[in-house]
């Protein structure tokens, strides 16, 4: 029997430049945050989940790119603080996953 891997183990995010337009915006300055999910998951919508002053907000990211193995989502993030946390809540066929740094 072939074991096979979650879907959610092709979704990826890192700090990169490929991911973050600037790994390290100045306060004021917008951003554009990606995430890659893997092209036949059950990915309807996805949002970026932020806490600026401490209040929580859900943006909608754009599916920007599609290709053979993935697709791409995409939005903008305004650097309100010195340190700008964020998370992905993934809606799909299947419920809600939250997807952060620790995967």
């Amino acid at each position: 029997m072939i074991a096979t891997q979650h879907w959610t183990a092709g979704v990826h995010h890192d700090g990169s430049i490929m991911y973050v337009s600037n790994p390290t915006p100045r306060a004021d300055e917008i951003v554009t945050i990606k995430l890659r999910v893997p092209l036949d998951s059950p990915v309807q919508a996805v949002f970026l989940r932020t806490a600026p002053d401490g209040e929580s907000h859900l943006e909608q990211m754009d599916e920007i790119e599609r290709d053979s193995l993935c697709r791409w989502y995409a939005t903008s993030l305004r650097a309100t603080m010195p340190v700008n946390t964020y998370r992905f809540k993934l809606m799909t066929t299947e419920g809600a996953y939250y997807f952060t740094a620790a995967g």
